[in-house]
C-alpha cells in the first residue's frame, strides 16, 4: 500500500486498462492517470480559491456524486493544497453520519490534482442561489418551476437545521471558520453545511483558539473578531451563522438590505435596528431576538446554539422531521444557566445565581475555596450529553434530564470546562449545599 501525506493509505492504481477504475467507499486512491476515473461530467456546482466543484456520475454504478478537485502546478502549491485537503479529508471524516452535512465517499491523489468525492451531489446548488432564485420569484413575480411554497418551507425549515447541524459540528471540537451561505448546499430542499478545508479540530492541542490573520478570503459574514484579527473561538461560527439567519429572515419577511456586499461587521449595528423596525408576521417574530443575540459585538454574550435550536424546535416548522424527531427523543432536555457573578460585600466574595431554561431561579452558588452550591431542588439528575454551550458572560447552558441516578459531573472539551448538572424541581430543601459546581470564565 502506498502512504498519503499524514500516513493514511491508498489503493494503488492498477495501470492501464481499458476498464474504469471501481471506486470504493472509504477507500483512499493513489493515481497515475486521473482518466481512468470512472466519472463523467454531469454539471459545475461551484468554484473556490483553491478548488473547484462538480456533480459527476459513476460509470460503473451510476452513482451521482460532488467531485472537488484541486489542481496545483509545481510542488510549493502541491504542498500548501496537500495540507488544506487532508485536513478537510480527516474533519469530514469525524462529522459522518449527519444528515446535514456533507459526506465524504472516497479520495484521490495524482501527479497534478487531488479529489474528494463527497454525497450528496446537491440538486439545488447553494443557499446562495437558492435564496436568490426566492428573491427573484417573489418581488419580480417570475414563473417558477418550484412552487413558492416548497422554497418558503425549506427556507423555514433552514434555521433550526443549520443550527443543529453546527451544534453537532462544535459538539466533535470543530470550528467551521467559513459559515456562510455560498458553503451550504441546498439538496432536496433541505440544507446540507460543506466546505471544511479551512475548519479547525479543537481538540488537537492549542487548537481551541486562533488569532492574527484571516486565512481564508470570506469577510462579509465573519465576526468583529475575525476581522480584528483577535482571539476567537467557536462563538465566531455563532455569528456567521446569525449572519446567515439574517439573509434567511430577509427573504422570508421581504426585509431589504440596502448594503448587499458590506461586511455584516461594519453594518451590524445598522442591520439590528432594520430586524427591530420591520413589520412582520407572527410566527417570525421570534427570530428577531434569536438573530440578535447571536451577532454581538461581544463574542461572550452570543447566544449558544444548542439554546438556538431548543428555540427553533419549539416553533412549527422551523426545522425538518428528522430534527424534530431528535429533538422529540430527548424531549425532557432541559437548560440550566448562571447569572454574572455578583460581589456581596456582606460576605466578602462573589455570588451566582442558578437558573433553569424559564429564567428562574434554582439555586445560588458562592465563589471560594471550595466553592459552595445551594439547590433549591430535590430531583436529581444525570447528563445524557457533555456538550454545553456559552450564552453571555459568565453564563453557560447545560443540557439535563431527570433520572433517578446520582448527580454526575461532564466535562466539555470545547470549553475545557465543567458543569454539575443538577434538576430544576423547585424545593426549600438545601439538600445540594457544599457541592463543587466549577464554572470559569474565559
Amino acid at each position: 500500500m502506498s502512504q498519503l501525506p499524514g500516513g493514511s493509505e491508498c489503493v494503488p492504481d492498477p495501470g492501464p486498462s481499458n476498464n474504469w477504475l471501481r471506486i470504493e467507499e472509504g477507500q483512499q486512491y493513489l493515481l497515475e492517470d486521473v482518466k481512468r476515473l470512472p466519472y463523467e461530467h454531469v454539471d459545475i456546482l461551484g468554484y473556490g480559491s483553491s478548488a473547484y466543484v462538480e456533480k459527476v456520475r459513476d460509470r460503473n454504478t451510476g452513482q451521482v456524486y460532488a467531485k472537488k478537485t484541486c489542481i496545483f502546478s509545481d510542488m510549493r502549491s502541491r504542498h500548501d493544497k496537500e495540507v488544506f485537503f487532508n485536513n478537510e479529508i480527516q474533519i469530514t471524516q469525524l462529522l459522518k453520519g449527519h444528515h446535514h452535512i456533507v459526506q465524504l465517499y472516497a479520495t484521490y491523489v495524482a501527479q497534478t490534482e487531488m479529489g474528494l468525492m463527497l454525497q450528496p451531489a446537491a440538486d439545488g446548488y447553494s443557499l446562495d442561489r437558492y435564496l436568490s432564485s426566492y428573491w427573484t420569484y417573489s418581488e419580480m413575480s417570475v414563473p417558477s418551476t418550484i412552487p413558492k411554497s416548497t422554497m418558503t418551507q425549506a427556507l423555514e425549515q433552514a434555521f433550526g437545521c443549520l443550527a443543529g447541524g453546527l451544534a453537532f459540528i462544535h459538539d466533535k471540537g470543530i470550528r467551521h471558520r467559513d459559515i456562510k451561505p455560498q458553503n451550504i448546499l441546498m439538496h432536496r430542499h433541505s440544507v446540507v453545511i460543506t466546505d471544511f478545508g479551512s475548519s479547525r479540530n479543537t481538540t488537537q492541542l492549542g487548537k481551541d483558539t486562533t488569532e492574527g490573520n484571516v486565512d481564508f478570503k470570506t469577510l462579509r459574514y465573519s465576526a468583529p473578531e475575525v476581522h480584528g484579527q483577535t482571539k476567537r473561538s467557536f462563538e465566531a461560527d455563532v455569528y456567521s451563522l446569525g449572519c446567515v439567519f439574517i439573509e434567511l429572515f430577509s427573504a422570508l419577511c421581504h426585509v431589504i438590505q440596502d448594503d448587499l456586499n458590506a461586511e455584516y461587521a461594519q453594518i451590524m449595528d445598522k442591520t439590528h435596528k432594520l430586524i427591530d423596525r420591520a413589520t412582520i408576521a407572527t410566527r417570525f417574530r421570534f427570530l428577531k431576538d434569536v438573530i440578535k443575540s447571536m451577532t454581538r459585538q461581544d463574542r461572550s454574550q452570543r447566544c449558544g446554539l444548542d439554546t438556538v435550536f431548543q428555540q427553533m424546535s419549539q416553533q412549527s416548522g422551523f426545522c425538518c422531521a428528522q430534527c424534530n424527531a431528535n429533538h422529540l427523543e430527548t424531549g425532557k432536555t432541559q437548560l440550566l444557566s448562571f447569572t454574572k457573578w455578583e460581589w456581596v460585600t456582606a460576605q466578602g466574595r462573589y455570588l451566582c445565581y442558578i437558573l433553569d431554561q424559564h429564567s428562574n431561579k434554582i439555586g445560588h452558588k458562592w465563589d471560594g475555596s471550595p466553592q459552595t452550591t445551594v439547590m433549591y431542588a430535590e430531583a436529581s439528575s444525570r447528563c445524557e450529553s457533555p456538550g454545553f454551550s456559552k450564552c453571555g458572560p459568565d453564563v453557560f447552558f447545560a443540557n439535563i434530564c431527570y433520572s433517578t441516578g446520582t448527580v454526575s459531573k461532564a466535562t466539555s472539551n470545547v470549553y475545557d470546562q465543567q458543569l454539575l448538572l443538577l434538576p430544576s424541581q423547585p424545593s426549600s430543601s438545601n439538600i445540594y449545599s457544599g457541592l463543587d459546581l466549577e464554572v470559569s470564565s474565559e
